[in-house]
């Protein structure tokens, strides 16, 4: 059995620090992914919605304080 100071003690500790700062970095991986993710869903899905400044779409006439000129 292990106790706290004990060589082999201290190769498990190290082992499992080793082993939680892997799996933490798999989240935080997996956290920006998913971040990134919606992040860009969102734009697109904002893109698709604002209407496009082509000329195209001009209108004829101008409209001044409700009158049409």
């Amino acid at each position: 059995m292990a106790h706290p100071g004990d060589k082999e003690w201290l190769g498990k500790a190290a082992i499992m620090g080793a082993l939680s700062l892997y799996l933490d970095s798999i989240n935080m991986f997996m956290m920006l992914r998913t971040l990134f993710e919606n992040r860009k869903k969102t734009v697109e899905t904002v893109q698709n919605f604002v209407p496009r400044r082509d000329n195209r779409h001009r209108p004829t006439r101008t409209c001044v304080e409700g009158l049409v000129l």
